[in-house]
C-alpha cells in the first residue's frame, strides 16, 4: 500500500509538472512505487496461493504490475483518441497520468478488506527467532550504497558514450572504471554480509536462479527494446502520430496478455513450466526476425501478425522463471529471489535499451550519407523521429525514411539476438513438476 501511495505521488507530479525537470521526478518516484508493487505483489501471491494454482491464478496480476509503467502510455492513447478535438497534446498528456490516481486509489481502498497470510519468514529450528539486529543491517545499506553508484556510473557511461564524449575520452573511461570499481566492493561486502545481504551470493549461485534470472535479463531487454522501437517504426517510417502508434502496437499487447492467461492455464494442467518457456522465447525471437523485415510499405496483416507472433511469445515465457525460482527454493527465500528477478528484468530492459539506442543512432549516422547525402546528418538527429520528413528536402524524404527504416532494421536484429539468449537460458530452468512440490 505504501508504495501504491508512492506510484501515485509520481503520477500526480507527473500530471501537474511546469518543466522537464520536474516531470522526470515524478517518473524517479513512480518508478520506486512500481518496483515496490510488482515485488510486493508477488510476494503476497506467493503466501497466499499454493504453488501449483500461483500461475494460473497470479498471471494477469503480474503481467499488469511489469507493466505498469507501459500503462500510462496505453492511457494517453484512450484519453488522446476520445479528446483529441477538445483538449491540447499537453492536456492530454497529464490526463493519461491523472487517470492512474483513481485506479491507484481503488486498489488501496480493495487491499483495506482483504487479509493475506503471514509469509514464512524463517525455517524451522532455531533460525525461526527473530534477531535482535537493527534496521541497517536487516536492510544492507551499504550494500545498496555500493550497488547503486556502479549503475548509474554504468549506465552513464552507456549514455553518454559515443554521443556526448567519445569512447575513448577520459569521461567515459573514468566512469566505467568507476562502475567496476564500486561493484568490486559491492560483490566483497555481500560475500562477507552472506545470507544477510541484499543479493545473497549464495542464493545466485544455486542453478535454477542464475538461469532464471538470465532468461528474465534476456526476455524483458526483447520486450522493452521491441516495445521502443515499434513505436519509432510506426512514427519515423510510416508516418503515424504518436496515439496512432500506439494503437497499431495493441496486437502484441493483447496477444502477449492472452498467452500469459494460457500459458498458465497449461502450467497449472500439466505442471510443467519448461515447455512454455522454450516455446515463448522461440516465439519471440522469430517474431523479431520476422519485423526485422518491416519496410516503408510493410502490408497490414504483416505488421500485425508478426507483432501477434512476438506477443504471444512474451506472454508465454515472463512468468515461467519465476515460477521455476518458487519451484526450488524454501519459502523463507522467495521473497528475496523475487526482488533479485525483478531487479534482473529491469536492469536487462534499461541495458539493452542502451544498447538499441547506441545502435541505432550510429546506423542512422552512417545510413543518412548514403542514401540521402544532400541532408544534414545533424539536423535529422536533432528533429526527433515525428520531425524528419519537415527538415529533409520533399526530394529526399523518401530517402530519410529508408535510413530511419534500415537503422531500426539493425534493432531488430540485436532484438531476435537477446530472444536467443533467453531461450538457450530457459533450459535451465529445470523439469520439475509444481504438482509433486505442493504434495
Amino acid at each position: 500500500m505504501t508504495f501504491i501511495a508512492l506510484f501515485e505521488l509520481g503520477s500526480l507530479i507527473c500530471g501537474v509538472a511546469t518543466s522537464s525537470n520536474m516531470f522526470i521526478v515524478g517518473r524517479a518516484i513512480a518508478g520506486m512505487g512500481s518496483a515496490g508493487v510488482a515485488n510486493g505483489a508477488l510476494t503476497i501471491l506467493c503466501a497466499s496461493v499454493p504453488l501449483v494454482k500461483r500461475a494460473h491464478r497470479r498471471c494477469g496480476l503480474a503481467i499488469n504490475w511489469w507493466c505498469i509503467d507501459g500503462v500510462c502510455v496505453l492511457e494517453m492513447v484512450y484519453v488522446s483518441s476520445a479528446l483529441r478535438k477538445q483538449c491540447t497534446q499537453l492536456l492530454r498528456i497529464k490526463l493519461g497520468f491523472y487517470i492512474n490516481l483513481p485506479v491507484g486509489g481503488l486498489a488501496v481502498f480493495a487491499l483495506l478488506f482483504v487479509s493475506f497470510p503471514e509469509p514464512i519468514l524463517r525455517g524451522p529450528g532455531p533460525q525461526s527467532e527473530m534477531r535482535a539486529t537493527s534496521l541497517f543491517s536487516e536492510l544492507d545499506i551499504i550494500g545498496f550504497l555500493l550497488l547503486c553508484p556502479a549503475l548509474v556510473m554504468f549506465l552513464l557511461a552507456l549514455e553518454w558514450g559515443g554521443s556526448a564524449y567519445i569512447w575513448n575520452s577520459a569521461m567515459v573511461i573514468g566512469l566505467f572504471c568507476g562502475s567496476a570499481g564500486s561493484l568490486a566492493l559491492f560483490l566483497l561486502w555481500e560475500y562477507k554480509k552472506g545470507d544477510a545481504a541484499m543479493i545473497p551470493l549464495g542464493m545466485i549461485k544455486q542453478r535454477v536462479v542464475y538461469f532464471s534470472s538470465l532468461t528474465c535479463f534476456f526476455l524483458y531487454a526483447n520486450s522493452l527494446v521491441t516495445s521502443y522501437y515499434l513505436a519509432i517504426y510506426f512514427q519515423g517510417v510510416r508516418g503515424k502520430s504518436p496515439m496512432f502508434s500506439g494503437v497499431y502496437m495493441l496486437p502484441g499487447v493483447i496477444a502477449q496478455m492472452a498467452s500469459g492467461f494460457l500459458s498458465g492455464l497449461a502450467v497449472t494442467r500439466i505442471g510443467y513450466y519448461l515447455p512454455p518457456a522454450v516455446m515463448g522465447t522461440t516465439l519471440c525471437a522469430v517474431g523479431a526476425g520476422l519485423m526485422s523485415m518491416f519496410h516503408p510499405h510493410t502490408s497490414f496483416g504483416a505488421w500485425v501478425g508478426f507483432q501477434i507472433l512476438a506477443g504471444l511469445g512474451r506472454g508465454c515465457a515472463l512468468q515461467n522463471p519465476l515460477i521455476a525460482v518458487q519451484n526450488n527454493l524454501p519459502p523463507s527465500k522467495i521473497p528475496v529471489s523475487m526482488a533479485f528477478l525483478y531487479f534482473c528484468q529491469t536492469f536487462g530492459g534499461t541495458l539493452w535499451l542502451s544498447f538499441a539506442s547506441t545502435l541505432f543512432n550510429t546506423g542512422l549516422t552512417n545510413l543518412l550519407p548514403i542514401y540521402a547525402p544532400d541532408v544534414s546528418v545533424a539536423k535529422v538527429m536533432s528533429a526527433g523521429v515525428s520531425g524528419i520528413r519537415s527538415v529533409a528536402p520533399h526530394s529526399s524524404v523518401d530517402s530519410v525514411v529508408m535510413a530511419y527504416n534500415n537503422a531500426v532494421q539493425h534493432v531488430f536484429y540485436m532484438v531476435s539476438g537477446t530472444a536467443t539468449a533467453a531461450f538457450i537460458f530457459s533450459w535451465g530452468l529445470g523439469w520439475k513438476s509444481v504438482k509433486k512440490r505442493t504434495d
